[in-house]
């Protein structure tokens, strides 16, 4: 099948994007890197009239540090964080949830911001924002606005992106160096999105103990009891702990997708206690 047609801008600049989606009307869409949207126009899950190619602006691309957290372009490319070399705990975690993404040739062109607009609850980086608190920035003719990762994942392939808006940065809080986590997907084989997902920070020296659950029917669930359960005792829940909570998050998942989960979530939390 081919695409539908569509006319095609690339502007220079966020100011030149926001402007032709505003024109557009909520008949525009963003493309990144392409890795999603290419597919779905070919299927003609979507159809726009216009597509922004927002490949070509320098500012998207950009990763900048300040004494408190990072700021990531939206246009940053998976392979660019996965070989990153930041031997932080929070360098090393980006890494290694850019490099879990399908394949290398898929990570030299997808984007960061382009995985979290689409808003699959098994991408990588939409359980791993969801692990840091990180913020989204967005950009429109109306302004900006920032908006928490809890926030801006509504659910399934939704967001809490205006028609006329696009993501522009992912503003991330710096872990300290004391951080442990852990990271674990459940995966038939290499390079497909993982049944279930499981991440794990433990931050003592900011009083952070947090495990999600990814990859399930809506946007990542945040185990409490589970991160209180870690925090107090530092040991290893059951799985049975686990997925009593979990239950109670997703209850129609079945006796397979609760194990899934719950052993994704618990080998992640072997892997921070390591």
């Amino acid at each position: 099948m081919k695409a539908h047609a569509f006319s095609f801008e690339r502007p220079l600049d966020v100011a030149g994007a926001s402007r032709l989606l505003a024109e557009a009307k909520g008949e525009g869409r963003v493309l990144a890197g392409g890795q999603t949207l290419g597919p779905m126009l070919n299927m003609r899950l979507a159809m726009p009239k216009l597509i922004v190619d927002i490949g070509n602006i320098a500012e998207l691309k950009s990763i900048n540090h300040f004494s408190d957290r990072i700021v990531v372009g939206a246009c940053v490319n998976h392979a660019t964080l996965e070989d990153w070399i930041d031997l932080t705990p929070l360098g090393r975690l980006l890494s290694h949830a850019g490099g879990s993404i399908a394949y290398r040739a898929i990570r030299n062109r997808g984007t960061i911001g382009g995985s979290l607009c689409h808003a699959d609850p098994a991408a990588d980086w939409v359980t791993t924002m969801s692990l840091l608190q990180a913020s989204l920035l967005t950009a429109s003719t109306k302004g900006k606005r920032r908006l928490v990762m809890s926030d801006f994942m509504l659910g399934t392939y939704s967001t809490a992106l205006n028609s006329d808006e696009m993501l522009v940065a992912i503003d991330i809080p710096k872990i300290s160096s004391e951080a442990r986590w852990g990271y674990y997907r459940v995966c038939r084989k290499v390079g497909e999105f993982p049944e279930a997902l499981g991440a794990v920070l433990l931050d003592a020296p900011r009083s952070v103990a947090r495990v999600i659950a990814g990859g399930m029917n809506g946007k990542p669930a945040n185990l409490t009891s589970i991160s209180e359960f870690v925090a107090a005792t530092g040991k290893t829940p059951e799985l049975g702990q686990i997925e009593s909570e979990i239950g109670q998050i997703e209850p129609e998942f079945d006796a397979i997708d609760l194990r899934h989960h719950a052993v994704a979530v618990r080998r992640a939390i072997q892997m921070a206690l390591l």
